[in-house]
């Protein structure tokens, strides 16, 4: 059944609100356009510029959003996967330069580096900060001197 009260009315274009709606992130979220261009940015070195032309984003647009914190923090960590993939290409790298004989100074340069990263850096992640308190404890002296902390009585003098 159909209801006939209603005038039919044909369906309208889209407003212009609703078009520039489309692929835009969500409030507090990293989607869309703007994902697509920090995306490429990271992974594929693309300048900023170049990065929001190609997602059809305005190169404003892009610079001002990468002033949010949520979208530094999506970069960051992007940024930071990229950086810890790229880690054993580099001490590869290293070991090649090391092992070369055409050029004896990168040889030994490669081999100083290599001596130096230590199986702690390679284990600690990189900017890791733990949660928690941290409790010092240390001994006594025997010049450290004790304090005071009892409170003492208030005297109100009035008249």
């Amino acid at each position: 059944m159909t209801d006939t009260t209603q005038p039919f009315t044909p369906p309208t274009a889209p407003t212009r609100q609703a078009l520039e709606a489309v692929n835009r992130s969500y409030p507090g979220k990293v989607t869309g356009r703007l994902r697509a261009a920090l995306l490429d940015m990271v992974w594929k070195g693309s300048r900023r510029d170049d990065a929001a032309k190609a997602n059809s984003m305005s190169i404003h647009g892009l610079r001002e959003a990468l002033r949010k914190p949520h979208v530094k923090a999506f970069y960051l960590a992007e940024l930071g996967v990229l950086r810890e993939s790229e880690r054993p290409k580099t001490f590869h790298r290293l070991c090649d330069l090391r092992d070369q004989n055409e050029n004896k100074n990168a040889a030994v340069a490669a081999a100083k580096v290599l001596e130096q990263i230590s199986d702690a850096e390679v284990a600690k992640p990189s900017n890791a900060v733990s949660p928690g308190v941290t409790i010092v404890i240390r001994h006594a002296r025997a010049d450290d001197v004790p304090i005071d902390v009892t409170p003492k009585p208030q005297i109100v003098d009035a008249e």
